[in-house]
Protein backbone atom coordinates (compact mmCIF):
# COMPACT_ATOMS: atom_id res chain seq x y z
CA UNK A 1 0.00 0.00 0.00
CA UNK A 2 2.81 2.33 0.71
CA UNK A 3 4.43 2.22 -2.47
CA UNK A 4 1.36 2.59 -4.06
CA UNK A 5 0.57 5.77 -2.57
CA UNK A 6 4.45 7.71 -1.95
CA UNK A 7 4.20 7.45 -6.39
CA UNK A 8 0.82 8.37 -6.23
CA UNK A 9 1.80 12.03 -4.06
CA UNK A 10 4.88 12.27 -6.03
CA UNK A 11 2.53 12.74 -9.11
CA UNK A 12 -0.03 15.11 -7.56
CA UNK A 13 2.55 17.61 -6.22
CA UNK A 14 4.24 17.89 -10.11
CA UNK A 15 0.47 18.15 -11.66
CA UNK A 16 -0.08 21.05 -8.78
CA UNK A 17 3.16 22.15 -9.43
CA UNK A 18 2.87 22.63 -13.32
CA UNK A 19 -0.46 24.39 -13.08
CA UNK A 20 1.01 26.60 -10.13
CA UNK A 21 3.68 27.68 -12.87
CA UNK A 22 0.67 28.45 -14.83
CA UNK A 23 -1.46 30.31 -13.38
CA UNK A 24 1.88 32.33 -11.85
CA UNK A 25 3.36 32.69 -15.51
CA UNK A 26 -0.32 34.18 -16.45
CA UNK A 27 -0.95 36.46 -13.33
CA UNK A 28 2.14 38.33 -14.26
CA UNK A 29 1.34 38.28 -18.46
CA UNK A 30 -2.06 39.79 -17.31
CA UNK A 31 -0.19 42.43 -15.32
CA UNK A 32 2.16 42.94 -18.23
CA UNK A 33 5.52 41.68 -16.54
CA UNK A 34 6.80 40.17 -19.38
CA UNK A 35 10.59 39.66 -17.67
CA UNK A 36 9.16 37.45 -14.82
CA UNK A 37 7.10 35.20 -16.52
CA UNK A 38 9.09 34.58 -19.81
CA UNK A 39 11.28 31.75 -18.09
CA UNK A 40 8.04 30.28 -17.25
CA UNK A 41 6.07 30.45 -20.13
CA UNK A 42 9.69 28.98 -22.46
CA UNK A 43 9.34 26.25 -19.79
CA UNK A 44 5.54 25.42 -20.89
CA UNK A 45 5.73 26.35 -24.22
CA UNK A 46 8.60 23.93 -25.08
CA UNK A 47 6.69 20.94 -23.46
CA UNK A 48 3.81 21.98 -25.75
CA UNK A 49 6.67 22.29 -28.73
CA UNK A 50 7.82 18.73 -27.75
CA UNK A 51 4.62 16.92 -27.39
CA UNK A 52 2.40 18.55 -30.15
CA UNK A 53 -0.16 19.36 -28.00
CA UNK A 54 -2.72 21.53 -29.52
CA UNK A 55 -4.54 23.02 -27.14
CA UNK A 56 -1.24 24.50 -25.46
CA UNK A 57 -0.58 26.89 -28.42
CA UNK A 58 -1.63 29.88 -26.01
CA UNK A 59 1.44 29.06 -24.23
CA UNK A 60 3.23 29.25 -27.46
CA UNK A 61 1.91 32.65 -28.13
CA UNK A 62 2.45 33.59 -24.77
CA UNK A 63 6.35 32.76 -25.11
CA UNK A 64 6.83 34.81 -28.08
CA UNK A 65 4.75 37.52 -27.50
CA UNK A 66 7.18 38.22 -24.11
CA UNK A 67 10.10 37.84 -26.03
CA UNK A 68 8.58 40.20 -28.76
CA UNK A 69 7.98 42.94 -25.87
CA UNK A 70 10.77 42.25 -24.42
CA UNK A 71 12.96 42.80 -27.78
CA UNK A 72 14.57 39.65 -27.98
CA UNK A 73 13.52 39.21 -31.69
CA UNK A 74 15.38 35.89 -32.34
CA UNK A 75 13.24 34.00 -29.24
CA UNK A 76 10.06 35.55 -30.45
CA UNK A 77 10.87 34.61 -33.86
CA UNK A 78 11.18 30.95 -32.94
CA UNK A 79 7.85 31.21 -30.87
CA UNK A 80 6.30 32.53 -33.80
CA UNK A 81 7.68 30.03 -36.45
CA UNK A 82 6.10 27.14 -34.50
CA UNK A 83 2.89 28.83 -34.59
CA UNK A 84 3.01 29.54 -38.37
CA UNK A 85 3.52 25.77 -38.38
CA UNK A 86 0.63 24.91 -36.95
CA UNK A 87 -1.50 27.57 -38.63
CA UNK A 88 -2.53 29.37 -35.48
CA UNK A 89 -2.05 32.68 -36.11
CA UNK A 90 -3.76 36.00 -36.16
CA UNK A 91 -3.41 39.32 -38.17
CA UNK A 92 -1.63 40.94 -35.17
CA UNK A 93 0.57 37.51 -34.40
CA UNK A 94 1.72 37.62 -38.48
CA UNK A 95 2.86 41.32 -37.87
CA UNK A 96 4.57 40.59 -34.66
CA UNK A 97 5.76 37.90 -36.86
CA UNK A 98 7.16 39.93 -39.49
CA UNK A 99 8.29 42.74 -37.45
CA UNK A 100 10.65 40.09 -35.58
CA UNK A 101 11.82 38.21 -38.49
CA UNK A 102 13.16 41.86 -40.25
CA UNK A 103 14.40 42.65 -36.44
CA UNK A 104 16.90 39.72 -37.24
CA UNK A 105 17.32 40.32 -41.24
CA UNK A 106 15.77 37.50 -42.35
CA UNK A 107 14.34 39.68 -44.99
CA UNK A 108 13.05 36.82 -47.68
CA UNK A 109 10.83 35.13 -45.20
CA UNK A 110 9.74 38.04 -43.49
CA UNK A 111 8.98 39.07 -47.71
CA UNK A 112 7.27 35.68 -48.02
CA UNK A 113 4.89 36.16 -45.13
CA UNK A 114 4.04 39.74 -46.06
CA UNK A 115 3.04 38.17 -49.26
CA UNK A 116 0.74 35.67 -47.60
CA UNK A 117 -0.73 37.76 -44.79
CA UNK A 118 -1.86 40.42 -47.43
CA UNK A 119 -4.13 37.95 -49.28
CA UNK A 120 -5.37 36.71 -46.23
CA UNK A 121 -5.75 40.29 -44.83
CA UNK A 122 -6.29 42.76 -47.71
CA UNK A 123 -7.07 45.53 -45.83
CA UNK A 124 -4.44 45.45 -43.35
CA UNK A 125 -1.99 48.44 -44.56
CA UNK A 126 0.80 46.95 -42.80
CA UNK A 127 0.89 44.28 -45.19
CA UNK A 128 0.30 46.23 -47.93
CA UNK A 129 2.69 48.92 -47.70
CA UNK A 130 5.07 45.89 -46.88
CA UNK A 131 4.53 44.07 -50.07
CA UNK A 132 3.67 47.24 -52.06
CA UNK A 133 7.73 48.59 -51.08
CA UNK A 134 9.01 45.34 -51.38
CA UNK A 135 11.26 46.42 -54.35
CA UNK A 136 11.95 49.68 -52.81
CA UNK A 137 14.25 47.61 -50.02
CA UNK A 138 15.95 45.66 -52.90
CA UNK A 139 17.07 48.72 -54.30
CA UNK A 140 18.35 49.62 -51.11
CA UNK A 141 19.62 46.58 -49.71
CA UNK A 142 21.64 46.60 -53.06
CA UNK A 143 23.11 50.36 -53.12
CA UNK A 144 24.45 49.94 -49.23
CA UNK A 145 26.45 46.41 -50.54
CA UNK A 146 28.82 48.89 -52.12
CA UNK A 147 30.12 49.82 -48.78
CA UNK A 148 31.65 47.42 -46.64
CA UNK A 149 32.92 47.30 -43.43
CA UNK A 150 36.20 45.89 -42.63
CA UNK A 151 38.00 44.60 -38.86
CA UNK A 152 41.23 45.37 -38.71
Amino acid sequence: MKNFILPLLLLLSLQVGAQLKQKTADDFYAHEEFSKCVEMYDELANKAISGHKKGETENILKAAECHFYLYQMKEAAHYYSELYQRDQMNENNRMHYIDALRFIQNYQLSTKIARESHTLFPENLFFKRLVDNENNFKSLFLDSSFYKVNLA
